[in-house]
């Protein structure tokens, strides 16, 4: 287990080194002496933003398991989060990871219940964020009627297909989703993983039924950590002068996440927030420059998240669930 946790660190810090590499030094030391010491307030603010999703998230899994504790899953989110960062595969690295980090401690069809909830939740909470941002774009731009029908009906296509995964879930979704892969032949399905797909869709679905009120909760929860966001890009707006109100900080934030999703293989998206920043705020009337200075100011804050999260890693025990 100690070679295990040495090895996910030396890869982390290279990983790491290498971000910061293509990041470009020189930019970020520049934008650092701007902010100076300040960059831990919005560093602050993103961890608060990161604990209501931590909160969210340990709302769910106590109602599945009772010995689960706030910090310990707010420390496996960050891990988690760390390995988002470093990872080009979005949730696709950071999500596998918690439930790996878990699977000695609770029972993993617990687990990978919790997460598919509150993954959910998370995604039912983003489709509402780039709603209200879309529409604050209209009212304080005028786009093209060509783009906003594109805008519209992508999102509406988005909304439908969550909805039908979202009725499919609360039935047997990871059961149908077995069954269709057995169906293709892509690869033999065992009959133990059966099994465990049937007990997380029962998981799954007694959660719904009997804890509307924490649902309701949670996506509450889930909205203020992406609150946290908001307010982290509107406090650097603040910290370095930029133009803007927090109203624009909202858009941004809604806005930018529909490209982080479009573009989470490339490593970190670097360069590609970068240019997002940089075109809302030209398209917002302000000055380009000013919106890729605050998307390295944000970098910054996440390379800090990363070294914490790394540190983090080494302090995972094992034990055993019983």
């Amino acid at each position: 287990m100690k070679i295990s946790k040495i090895t996910f660190f030396i890869i982390g810090v290279a990983l790491f080194a290498l971000l910061l590499y293509k990041a470009n030094i020189k930019e970020i030391s520049a934008n650092l002496k701007i902010i100076g010491y300040n960059i831990y307030i919005p560093f602050c603010i993103s961890m608060t933003g990161y604990f209501f999703h931590a909160l969210a998230w340990h709302k769910i899994f106590y109602q599945i398991e009772k010995t689960v504790k706030l910090f310990f899953l707010f420390k496996i989110k960050l891990i988690g989060e760390t390995i988002n960062s470093l990872i080009p595969l979005g949730m696709g690295a950071g999500d596998p990871f918690r439930a790996l980090s878990l699977r000695t401690f609770f029972p993993m069809v617990k687990i990978t219940a919790s997460i598919i909830i509150e993954r959910t939740i998370y995604f039912f909470v983003s489709i509402i964020s780039i709603y209200i941002g879309i529409f604050i774009l209209f009212i304080r731009i005028k786009v093209p009627s060509e783009i906003k029908s594109i805008l519209i009906m992508v999102l509406v296509g988005i909304s439908v297909l969550f909805l039908l995964l979202f009725i499919k879930q609360r039935k047997n979704f990871l059961s149908s989703l077995l069954h269709f892969i057995e169906k293709t032949k892509l690869f033999p399905i065992k009959k133990y993983w059966k099994e465990k797909a049937e007990e997380v869709d029962k998981t799954i679905y007694t959660y719904y039924k009997e804890h509307k009120k924490i649902f309701l909760i949670t996506n509450v929860y889930t909205f203020l950590g992406r609150l946290g966001g908001t307010l982290e890009i509107y406090m650097i707006m603040v910290l370095l002068n930029l133009k803007g109100s927090f109203v624009d900080a909202f858009l941004i934030h809604a806005v930018t996440q529909i490209v982080n999703l479009a573009f989470s293989i490339v490593p970190a998206t670097l360069g590609v927030m970068e240019g997002a920043y940089g075109l809302i705020f030209h398209l917002l009337g302000h000055d380009a420059t000013d919106g890729i200075t605050l998307q390295i100011v944000r970098r910054v804050r996440v390379f800090m998240m990363i070294f914490v999260g790394l540190l983090l890693s080494l302090t995972m025990k094992k034990k055993k669930h019983t």
